[in-house]
């Protein structure tokens, strides 16, 4: 596991950099290395529930990713719908975004065409 922040590798028991206070990412599947990545953002999801589907269909697509929640609902660990205006935000590579738009298109109810 990697911190997508300042590049510091953890043992795969871990998941949240104590440093950067952010998730981990597994650097397993990654072609380059970490730290020469250029990463997006896709457009936030506003609850974990959607979020979670999306890191699905990314992890079966094979998309790498790393997902950011805001501090409150990350430390408090509130799961579901979420707290009002929860913003969870989600970055893959910048060669990968317009697939995993399109693949996340109905998870957003956007028709697909």
């Amino acid at each position: 596991m990697i911190c997508p922040k300042c590049h510091a590798e953890y043992p795969d028991s871990l998941i949240f950099c104590g440093d950067c206070h952010v998730d981990l990412i597994d650097a397993c599947n990654l072609d380059l290395p970490v730290t020469k990545m250029a990463w997006s953002q896709l457009e936030p999801f506003n609850n974990e529930i959607f979020a979670n589907m999306a890191t699905e269909i990314l992890d079966n697509e094979r998309i790498p990713y790393y997902v950011k929640k805001d501090w409150l609902s990350s430390a408090l660990g509130i799961k579901g719908t979420g707290l009002p205006s929860q913003l969870i935000r989600i970055f893959i590579p910048e060669t990968e975004v317009s697939r995993a738009t399109k693949l996340l298109k109905t998870i957003r109810g956007e028709k697909t065409n």
